[in-house]
């Protein structure tokens, strides 16, 4: 701007030194005349910085708070029911001026609300909008039109990516149906593992109709494995726990009750079998016994299933004797807010694996469910 105002001032003194038609580099005669220049410069204001709301942003009741989650990171802040017509007044772009004015009608706390407005901003909750829009390509009309509450600027409409992503794990993976009854359960209220979701899109996949199964730690996996394989044995160590199991069973799981880890671990012995698929799901004081055993009891191609497997490392490293590159399925689970690991140990010292696989049909992928 300034190269652009002198040079404008350097062209009006050459024209009021040298007159019109005069040859160049002829001078006119006399002292030079008194110049007198008015610049009217328009001086823009500098913008006002704009908040919203991220679209990102969860918000939750939770034990009777109001309970706003980053989309960047773990924090959560609470904040008082009264703030939230502020809140909806932020759903688009506004300037500092227009929402301070907002709360000072509500009557809130105004030195408290800016307290509480940077802490948002420090978690993101709150952002400062550079533009409205999707980012224009450079030099182009649009690049310096400024933010407007009229244009909201998520127009890839990422709130409504992250709603989905919500609702796969709670409607279509039954994440809601498993808090609410505090059991592993599918979308249909019917049981599942407590394995990974991903341990458990691949258990899909097998043909367990001819299977012989054992397992170590009865739970919904017991109930989901019964109705779908040829026969299954499950042990467990927790007398009032397997009580309640057997009251919702089908009936066609057998049902085994060993109190001492030697027992436990040895139960797989008691029956001359070999087993297409032995999970090993015991509690912690017991799980690493039971690895020798289900190395002798593991039919050809069968699978061997660890559970929690980065929390037992030798029952992991043990366990590759029979699979040196086991398949680790790794991702959310039911009743759990951490990633899970459950990993698969194919028996690849006795050929192609014995449980035929069938097309996989994941929950939420686009084609395959009509809700989607």
């Amino acid at each position: 701007m300034f190269e652009k105002l002198s040079a404008a001032l350097k062209q009006c003194l050459a024209a009021v030194r040298q007159p019109a038609g005069a040859p160049q580099g002829h001078r006119a005669s006399g002292p030079d005349p008194q110049l007198h220049f008015q610049i009217d410069v328009a001086v823009e204001e500098p913008a006002t910085p704009m908040l919203v709301v991220s679209p990102l942003t969860t918000l939750r009741f939770r034990q009777g708070q109001l309970i706003l989650t980053s989309p960047n990171d773990f924090g959560s802040i609470g904040i008082e029911e009264t703030l939230l017509p502020l809140l909806a007044f932020l759903k688009t772009p506004r300037a500092e001026r227009e929402w301070l004015e907002f709360a000072t009608r509500l009557g809130l706390d105004i030195p408290k609300l800016q307290s509480l407005v940077k802490q948002l901003k420090d978690c993101t909750i709150l952002e400062t909008p550079s533009r409205a829009g999707q980012t224009p390509p450079p030099d182009s009309p649009e690049e310096h039109a400024p933010a407007s509450p009229s244009q909201w600027w998520d127009k890839n409409d990422l709130a409504r990516i992250d709603t989905r992503m919500h609702q796969i794990i709670q409607v279509l993976y039954g994440n809601t149906n498993t808090l609410r009854a505090d059991f592993p359960l599918d979308a249909k209220h019917k049981p599942l593992p407590w394995f990974s979701y991903p341990a458990i899109e691949y258990l899909k996949t097998l043909d367990l109709s001819a299977a012989q199964i054992f397992e170590y730690g009865s739970g919904g996996s017991t109930l989901y494995f019964e109705d779908r394989c040829q026969t299954i044995v499950s042990i467990e160590q927790n007398a009032h726990w397997l009580q309640r199991l057997e009251a919702i069973s089908s009936g066609r799981a057998h049902f085994k009750l060993r109190g001492t880890v030697g027992s436990y671990a040895d139960s797989i012995l008691e029956e001359e079998m070999q087993y297409d698929l032995i999970v090993i799901d015991a509690i912690p004081e017991y799980r690493a016994a039971c690895v020798s055993n289900s190395l002798a009891r593991i039919a050809p191609g069968g699978i061997i299933i660890l559970d929690d497997a980065p929390m037992y490392p030798q029952a992991y490293e043990a366990l590759r004797q029979i699979d040196a590159c086991p398949i680790d399925f790794i991702g959310l689970a039911p009743l759990e807010d951490v990633v899970q690991t459950t990993s698969f140990f194919f028996n690849r010292t006795a050929g192609p694996p014995r449980i035929r696989k069938k097309m996989p049909m994941p929950l939420g992928s686009r084609g395959l469910d009509g809700k989607l």
